[in-house]
């Protein structure tokens, strides 16, 4: 038996990942006086969006129509109470105290540690999904023929694998990569060489599953290190480790969807990085210009973090010694080095430029409609609900998706939440940060509401963390 089967052993399916994660919201943070107490609903409430995902790949629209079109709208429900909530916490705040674990210091820190393993375990032992996967080929072409994929035609396009989607992440996400590829020993592929063709002596090579298992797992324990650091900076070391904990044994880090497939977890690198990179950036909060490059860095790793800018912004405004300058000038220095890069590895091709085969292989492909583009997908709300899309989904005017109604709804709340959250504490920046992670997926067409991993980290924060102890949460440059 391989090491990666063995390992598979020991990953929990849906339901398990499901009753994992209660158990250890119950034990850690339970109220065990009142079942029916408000803290107990809270805690269950963050479950929702797992009861209609955990077993949601099972039911494909085409073969299961009406049970998909009942999954989806429960998955969109949902994320829509997740955003209202986020909003909720960012103007009221969460508790006045943060919540203590009914566990001790030195329990903790052994949950924690077993919990970690067997998140270990399951990046380990489960293949990646769609997102590893082409963000790994992409990053190899890159190394081999000098062009990110956004200019590589054999990325590109119906003859390319899964019609284009190895180009349409974020460059820093395919940076990441090529240091686990180098750790793994990718094959270096000849620049002509055919990513599709499988057999004969011009096979392609593609890299090994291990290199975005190991770059999902970095993103993940930097992410879930900021978290503890914010955490205990706020509320203090034991919370703190009652919140990781929370996190670490999440069904939405474990894995939802299927038995065989999942739809969340550690498996999707594009789930698990840019989320790992705003919580690096809220760990720096007392260091405005390296939080503002954190910041940018999880906007060049999938573009999202990018419409939460002007929340951030608000936040930072308000902030003493005119730090928001220092906000500005980080995330200016670090979108232009990723803009730089971009157009220095994306040459002209067929009269377009680098920014316009950006935003082709980019939002236009993630949004669009064409034949299987994401826009067009049926594994959505929105695919599910084609009579509600024909108006929310379709643009007022032009082609872009930008345009759309769901968009600019979400846009405005984007912009508002600039008032919204100034002179707010670290813990409501968080909150309005889980608002809008859950509120993208409104819009976002192709798999509705599950990339929890975006916002459920935040959320946990909001909540748990509390909000009296104003002298932690802002320490000075």
């Amino acid at each position: 038996m391989r090491f990666v089967d063995f390992l598979k052993l020991f990953i929990p399916n849906p339901i398990g990942a499901l009753l994992l994660g209660v158990a250890v919201a119950a034990m850690v943070f339970g109220d065990r006086r009142r079942v029916f107490s408000g803290r107990n609903a809270a805690l269950a409430a963050l479950f929702l969006p797992g009861l209609f995902l955990f077993h949601i790949l099972t039911y494909r629209y085409d073969e299961s129509p009406r049970i998909a079109a009942v999954l989806y709208t429960g998955v969109f429900l949902a994320t829509a109470a997740m955003t209202a909530w986020g909003f909720a916490l960012a103007r009221n705040g969460g508790p006045r105290t943060a919540w203590v674990p009914n566990m001790p210091v030195g329990s903790l820190r052994a949950l924690l540690v077993v919990l970690l393993a067997l998140d270990v375990v399951v990046v380990l032992g489960r293949a990646p999904d769609d997102a590893g996967i082409y963000t790994n080929l992409g990053a190899r072409r890159w190394a081999e023929t000098g062009i990110l994929p956004y200019a590589d035609a054999k990325l590109k396009g119906p003859d390319a694998p899964a019609f284009g989607a190895a180009g349409t992440y974020g460059p820093l996400l395919y940076l990441s990569h090529l240091p686990f590829q180098a750790l793994t020993g990718a094959v270096r592929n000849p620049p002509e060489a055919t990513p599709k063709d499988s057999g004969g002596a011009n096979a392609y090579v593609w890299p090994p599953a291990m290199a975005t298992k190991l770059t999902s797992l970095a993103f993940f324990l930097l992410g879930m290190w900021s978290l503890f650091v914010v955490a205990r900076r706020v509320a203090g070391e034991h919370t703190a480790l009652g919140i990781a904990a929370l996190w670490a044994s999440s069904p939405y880090v474990i894995g939802l969807g299927g038995d065989r497939w999942v739809i969340s977890g550690l498996g999707f690198v594009s789930h698990i990085a840019p989320s790992a990179m705003l919580l690096i950036a809220l760990a720096l909060a007392g260091r405005a210009f390296l939080s503002a490059m954190a910041f940018a860095a999880g906007a060049g790793l999938l573009f999202f973090p990018a419409f939460l800018f002007p929340a951030w912004m608000g936040w930072w405004f308000k902030q003493p010694n005119g730090r928001w300058i220092r906000f500005v000038v980080g995330y200016g220095v670090a979108a232009a080095a990723i803009a730089a890069i971009v157009i220095a590895f994306t040459p002209e091709t067929n009269g377009k430029g680098p920014i316009s085969l950006f935003l082709e292989s980019t939002l236009e492909h993630q949004e669009g409609t064409s034949t299987r583009e994401y826009g067009a997908s049926i594994d959505s709300f929105w695919g599910t609900h084609p009579g509600a899309a024909a108006f929310w989904q379709k643009p007022l005017f032009g082609t872009t998706s930008l345009f759309k109604p769901t968009f600019l709804i979400f846009a405005a709340a984007a912009f508002a939440s600039a008032l919204w959250v100034r002179g707010r504490s670290i813990v409501q920046l968080a909150a309005i940060t889980a608002a809008l992670g859950a509120g993208i997926q409104l819009w976002k067409t192709h798999a509705t509401g599950s990339y929890v991993e975006w916002y459920m980290p935040f959320l946990l924060l909001a909540l748990i963390a509390g909000t009296a102890d104003e002298k932690r949460e802002s320490p000075t440059v």
